[in-house]
């Protein structure tokens, strides 16, 4: 369908191999009866249905994107949600071993990072009943730290009240902290694509959704006045999400709805 579309590129993050248009349009590939029967392709010209085309280009050409990883006991899986002009387009890669089940689908409206928000979470879950908001005093503490004494429990240099004894944390904020960290019932991380005229970035903040047998927590990115960055760490409320991902996009110095690649 990629060819079909003449998109050369699709997101990065999905480690899929690229198209390149000099090659021709694969006419006997494997995959056209399944176009078909899946009511992509209109005729015998191979022309793929409009809507979809837009998917497409919508995914090969993005103004902004949210690159989700999501991991749920032994399954992966990598879906990033796109954005150009109104329309909203998400493929996700999913499999035990080598991640070949690739779907390619509409998001409907999305009239704030809110509803954005709960729509992943839908992609993320598929049909899973969400968990409860974890009952946890909110957290704030710097990134490098936080990461480091995370780093020094994994390592096994130091029990988790030692490494991050720095952190002024109660012992049930340490408790859910590392329950999150090491035994997650699910794991959904955000990360941010932006587009525009000098070309692709990067997030260097990431937001995560996590799962535990305590219910449900929501980590976002703050950066203080001197440019150190903070890590949040609440119940994972629907609101607290929503914070999150604002968050994130705000340390790109841009919005969801307004950001263009022409820009």
């Amino acid at each position: 369908m990629q060819a079909l579309c003449g998109v050369e590129m699709l997101p990065s993050p999905l480690l899929l191999r690229p198209y390149v248009a000099a090659s021709g349009v694969p006419g006997g590939h494997p995959g056209i009866p399944v176009l078909r029967k899946a009511g992509v392709l209109l005729d015998d010209e191979l022309t793929v249905h409009p809507t979809v085309a837009r998917w497409l280009e919508t995914l090969g050409a993005p103004d902004i994107a949210l690159c989700v990883d999501v991991r749920r006991g032994g399954e992966f899986m990598r879906l990033v949600v796109a954005r150009r002009d109104s329309m909203h387009a998400a493929i996700s890669r999913s499999g035990d071993n080598d991640a070949d089940n690739v779907t390619i689908e509409d998001v409907g409206t999305v009239p704030s990072l809110r509803a954005l928000y709960e729509r992943i979470l839908e992609l993320c879950q598929r049909s899973r009943e969400p968990l409860d908001p974890a009952r946890l005093e909110p957290i704030t503490v710097p990134s490098a730290d936080f990461v480091a004494g995370l780093g020094q429990v994994a390592r096994g240099d130091h029990t988790p009240a030692v490494a991050l004894r720095g952190l002024a944390l109660t012992a049930e904020q340490r408790r859910i902290v590392m329950l999150a960290a090491e035994s997650a019932l699910l794991e959904a991380s955000f990360a941010l694509l932006v587009h525009d005229a000098r070309g692709d970035h990067v997030a260097l903040a990431s937001a995560a959704v996590i799962d535990t047998e305590e219910g449900r927590i929501v980590t976002g990115p703050v950066r203080g006045d001197n440019g150190t960055w903070w890590t949040q760490i609440v119940p994972g409320t629907v609101d607290a999400g929503a914070r999150a991902l604002r968050s994130l996009v705000a340390t790109m110095g841009t919005s969801w709805a307004n950001h263009s690649r022409f820009q």
